[in-house]
C-alpha cells in the first residue's frame, strides 16, 4: 500500500467521521449510496492487503476508521422513516462485511489476523446495529436474517480473547431481549 494512499484515505475517513458526528439525523439524504459504498469498501479493505505486515496493519487501521464512520452514522437513534433505503444499504453491506471477515483462506480465517482496534470497532458496530436498528430489518424481507445471525454466531465463537467474546455475548443478550419484547407485544396484540 502506498504511503500517500494511506495518508489521504485516513484523513478522508477522519473527515467523514467528523461530518457524521455533526450532521443531524434528519439530514441523511446527503449521505449518498456511493459514499456509503466507499466507506464499506474501506471496512472490508482488510481482506485485500495481506502481502506484508505493514500493509496488513495499515489496511486494518483504514478498516477501523471506516467502521468509526459507520458507527457514528448508526449512533443516531432518531432517524426519519424516509431513511429506509440508506439503512437497507447499511444492512446489506453489514451482511457482506461479516461474510468477508469470516471467509476462510488457506485454512485460516481473516478474523484471526485483524488488529485489536478493528475488532473493537466491529463489535461496537454490531452492538449499534442490533441494539438500535435491528427492528428496521423487519421491513426488508430481502435481508437474510437467519444467515446474518449465523454469521454473527460464527463471529462470536471465533474470538480468541475472553473480553471480545464477552462483549459479543452482550450483543446476543440485547438480541434476545429484543426478540422477547417482540414476542410479548405480538402475544398482547391477539
Amino acid at each position: 500500500m502506498d504511503f500517500y494512499f494511506y495518508q489521504i484515505s485516513a484523513q478522508s475517513l477522519n473527515c467523514v467521521c467528523h461530518i457524521f458526528t455533526w450532521i443531524p439525523a434528519n439530514q441523511h439524504q446527503f449521505i449518498t449510496s456511493n459514499l456509503l459504498s466507499v466507506i464499506f469498501f474501506f471496512a472490508t479493505f482488510v481482506s485485500c492487503e495481506k502481502s506484508n505486515e505493514f500493509n496488513s496493519l495499515k489496511s486494518s487501521k483504514l478498516g477501523a476508521l471506516a467502521l468509526s464512520c459507520i458507527n457514528e452514522l448508526l449512533s443516531k437513534k432518531f432517524v426519519s422513516s424516509d431513511a429506509a433505503q440508506l439503512f437497507h444499504q447499511v444492512f446489506q453491506n453489514t451482511f457482506q462485511l461479516l461474510q468477508t471477515l469470516l471467509k476462510e483462506d488457506e485454512n485460516e480465517c481473516l478474523l484471526n489476523s485483524l488488529d485489536e482496534d478493528y475488532i473493537l470497532k466491529m463489535t461496537e458496530f454490531l452492538r449499534l446495529f442490533i441494539a438500535d436498528h435491528f427492528a428496521r430489518i423487519e421491513y426488508h424481507k430481502s435481508f437474510p436474517i437467519v444467515e446474518f445471525l449465523a454469521l454473527l454466531f460464527q463471529f462470536t465463537f471465533r474470538q480468541k480473547h475472553c473480553d471480545r467474546f464477552l462483549s459479543l455475548l452482550d450483543i446476543w443478550t440485547i438480541f434476545i431481549e429484543i426478540m422477547t419484547s417482540f414476542n410479548t407485544s405480538k402475544r398482547l396484540d391477539f
